[in-house]
């Protein structure tokens, strides 16, 4: 599995194009678009890869958008898991006046997701959660989310990270190692459902991943 797994709630097709010059009512004629999947966390995900490092895209998608966006990822070769969604994926354009180099961007709307679809979309993070070192939660919400859905996640890991902190310095552990212990606690958080604590089997085993992924090879 990936050591980096992102969620995005609210994923886009990225459109950009440019014209000569924008006026009101008239028909701009514009060049060839250009595609790419965006979105906060889709975003990072695209970014570690090319970085060369191990990352998997975790989002809601649905209609014609939502599978290019899931198309552009498999052509950079970036693991995705797409949860289907009834609603159409947001799209957003960019284009560029020549005449000024100025860029518009006009960002569309994205479908409202319910609670069942958020549940099934952190259900699906809790299951790639398990092997991963990082997860990144990051980007605009949908409608239908509540506006501190991310802060909700946060902050049911954050309680669970401190929590792993304060036992690791407690038991004399260096601080790096306390924070580690202290990560492997908040990532084990997101496996349950609600405000549900960690379990020790899972953080002694992503405290166990986490410091041999850290260890000189």
């Amino acid at each position: 599995m990936a050591a980096i797994v992102t969620l995005t709630m609210n994923p886009a097709l990225d459109i950009a194009t440019a014209t000569e010059r924008i006026v009101p009512t008239h028909k701009l004629r514009c060049d060839m678009p250009r595609y790419d999947p965006g979105g906060g966390g889709i975003n990072v995900a695209r970014a570690v890869h090319a970085l060369g490092g191990d990352a998997l895209a975790i989002f809601p998608a649905g209609g014609s958008a939502g599978d290019m966006v899931r198309h552009l990822l498999a052509a950079e070769g970036v693991a995705h898991a797409a949860v289907a969604v009834a609603g159409f994926t947001r799209e957003s354009l960019a284009v560029e006046e020549r005449a000024s180099s100025e860029q518009y961007r006009f960002i569309l709307p994205g479908p409202e997701i319910g609670p069942a679809d958020q549940q099934r979309c952190l259900d699906r993070l809790a299951a790639a959660a398990a092997d991963a070192a990082y997860i990144v939660a990051s980007g605009s919400l949908p409608p239908g989310a509540p506006e501190d859905f991310y802060a909700r996640v946060a902050a049911l890991a954050g309680d669970s990270m401190l929590a792993g902190i304060l036992v690791g310095l407690t038991r004399g552990l260096s601080l790096p190692d306390s924070v580690q212990l202290g990560m492997a606690a908040g990532t084990a958080a997101l496996f349950g459902r609600g405000t549900q604590s960690c379990h020790l089997a899972d953080v002694e085993r992503l405290y166990a991943a986490a410091r041999s992924a850290a260890s000189p090879r």
